[in-house]
Order: C-alpha cells, then structure tokens, then sequence
C-alpha cells in the first residue's frame, strides 16, 4: 500500500464523526488522552464560536480506516488559519499524535501531507484538504508518528520549528515493593521505607477508591476543595477555578469510570482527607492525571503517600507503569521516574503571507519571552 492509494476526508461536524468511533479507539492504542471520550469531550466543553472541527480520516482501498489526525482549525490575526491537536492548551492533553499504526505510518503521513499541500494553496477548505497557515502540534511525547510527519514536512513546510515543554515522568513499577524501593537513591529509600512503616504498613494512611458515580462525583468535590485550598494558599488561582475544566473533568470521570479505566483515589489520615488523585488506565499504565493535597497537614507528606499508594494500586492491579505526565517537579524523579521529552512543533507552509505572518509573531513571542524572563530574574534577585 502506497500513500497515494489512501484517502483523506476532513470531517467538520461531531454527528458525522461518531461512525468512527471504535476505529477511533483502536488506533489509540489505549492510551486515554487520544481517545474518543477524552478529546470530544474536551472539544464540547472548550470549542469557542470560530473553531471548527477538522479531524482528517484516512482511509484504504477497501474503506479500512488506517488513521485519523483529530485536529480542529482557529483563526488569529497573528497566525492566521491554524489547525491544532483536540485538546490543546490547559487541559495538558500529552501524548497527543496522529492516530495509526506502526506498519501504515509512513504511508498516512504522506497521505495527510498531500491533502494539507493542496490546502496550504488555497484561501478556501474543502473535504479533502483544509486551508491552514500554520499547524500547531502540542503535546507531543517521543512519538514516532510524528517524527515520521515532520520528516515528511520539508517540501510543503518552509519552517518545521520544536519548541520543548516540560518532561512527562514515567515509574516502570516492578511487581515487589521491595524492588521499588530498592530502585531509589538512598536518601529517597530512607524517605519511603519511614513513610511507608509509619504510615501505609499501619493502617494509618487509607487508600479509598471511587467505583459508583456517586462516590466518583463526592470524590471529585474533595479533590476539588483541597486542590483549590492548596493552590490559593501559594497564591495561585487553581484549574479548578475555570467552570469548563470542572465540567470537563467530571465528564471524563463518568466516562472512564463506566469503562473501569478510572482510578479515582482518595487518602485519608486519621479520618480526614489528606490527598486526591485522578488516574486514568491505559493498556500497561496508570496516568496519574490530577491531584490535590490538604496543606494543613503537609507535615504528613500528603503527595507521597498519595503517590506510593498509587505505586501500590499498580503493583495490586499487575500495571507495569505510573505515569506523573508533565511537570518537571522534583519529587517525580525522587520516586524514579524517568523524564520524556514532550514537544510542541509549529509547521508553517511555503506561501509568502503565512511566513511573514509567522515571522512577525515569532519574533514579538520571543520578545516576550525575553521580557518575562528578564523581569522574573530581576524580581527574584537575578
């Protein structure tokens, strides 16, 4: 199969998209944030009134779907057309990709190329190749896929920039405690072997699971409550503060936690609730995707009993990873995770007007970088 034997079809509208909707999954490979529930979801919830919708579906010779691209398109006057992965910006949607296989990448990315070619040359959309001035993929975590799609960018793109986020942070869990205890440093040894003898082999740390959509939506209002109470106690507004993400999250756990793909936990201290996280299951991962601590008792370590009770989850359940997903905090690699490189790359088509578009923006974008960085080095004594 070659790419000019695939088809490309951009879909603009959810109803037409849900007869994809178990392909869509399949070629997910598992992994929460590129499904069906996870990015619809997102896309019902934050669309703004100018978006649309265009999720590429490639197809073979006998209709198969071999990939799908879940992209939407925005408009600015600073980037023009733009099309983005669903689930961009503070949702922190990692892991984001074109969804295909490891035999049909090469050829899926060539097929999306040739439609996106014919679009970058046109002020107009059509089903088979978008208008677009400047594609945005964000997210983007050692992805072959998308090393493939960038590879294959050079003729069509004048410019293919990457620009590195903070690192998304994976536990491989052995199946023994001990083995994970004995795979930290020493002084972090010392840390959860106190830890876990004091609190978690005591009985005094309790993890309590939500499996009921009404324990979920109870433990989804602790989460909340400690989350914000922590963040306003760092003089940080919190996530929780934006009514779309509350809605958003609640959503997503009613859909996972039907599936039994949710690992909403709650610890509790001396009956009180010390910690909250919210995990979402892959095929051999838990991604830990939010949590809250109670700040009046940081003294009892809240996160790390929260975490090694997770670590714990894993071990019951026979999951061979815990994923912290992105933020370079350091207690990540105090628990041994280990960093993975998460991007966000900017393709910009060979046409006049997108590059000085882009151009311009750019440049005004590292001045502002160049601004904040100078005024945050100054105001901490730099």
């Amino acid at each position: 199969m070659r790419a000019d034997q695939l088809t490309v079809e951009f879909f603009h509208d959810i109803d037409q998209l849900q007869g994809f909707h178990t392909d869509w999954n399949r070629l997910a490979a598992g992994i929460p944030f590129r499904e069906w529930e996870w990015l619809i979801t997102w896309w019902r919830h934050y669309r703004q009134s100018d978006w649309q919708l265009r999720v590429a579906v490639v197809r073979d010779e006998t209709h198969k779907v071999v990939g799908i691209a879940p992209w939407y398109a925005d408009w600015t006057l600073g980037q023009g057309q733009t099309l983005r992965f669903l689930g961009s910006g503070k949702v922190c949607t990692d892991y984001a990709t074109i969804l295909t296989s490891d035999a049909d990448r090469k050829n899926v990315c060539g097929a999306l190329w040739d439609s996106l070619a014919a679009g970058s040359n046109s002020s107009a959309s059509s089903k088979c190749s978008p208008a677009w001035d400047l594609l945005e993929l964000e997210g983007v975590v050692e992805d072959a896929t998308v090393d493939e799609f960038t590879e294959q960018s050079q003729p069509i793109c004048a410019q293919a920039k990457s620009r590195e986020l903070e690192s998304c942070w994976n536990i491989r869990v052995p199946s023994a405690w001990d083995d994970f205890v004995a795979m930290l440093d020493k002084r972090n040894r010392q840390k959860v072997r106190s830890l876990a003898k004091k609190s978690l082999d005591s009985g005094l740390a309790e993890l309590h699971l939500a499996t009921t959509s009404e324990e979920r939506n109870e433990t989804l209002l602790s989460l909340i409550e400690v989350h914000q109470r922590r963040r306003v106690s760092l003089g940080q507004a919190g996530c929780f503060a934006s009514p779309q993400f509350e809605e958003f999250l609640r959503e997503c756990l009613e859909l996972f936690g039907s599936q039994d793909r949710l690992v909403l936990a709650k610890v509790k201290l001396r009956q009180q609730v010390a910690a909250v996280g919210v995990g979402f299951l892959g095929q051999d991962t838990l991604y830990l995707y939010q949590c809250g601590m109670e700040p009046e008792m940081s003294s009892d370590q809240p996160g790390w009993l929260l975490n090694l009770l997770m670590v714990r989850e894993c071990q019951r359940r026979g999951i061979a990873n815990y994923n912290l997903l992105r933020g370079d905090e350091p207690y990540k690699a105090c628990l041994g995770a280990h960093p993975q490189r998460c991007d966000r790359l900017r393709f910009v088509p060979r046409r006049t007007i997108p590059q000085i578009r882009y151009h311009v923006w750019d440049a005004g974008a590292q001045l502002r970088d160049w601004a904040y960085a100078t005024w945050t080095g100054g105001a901490n004594g730099g």
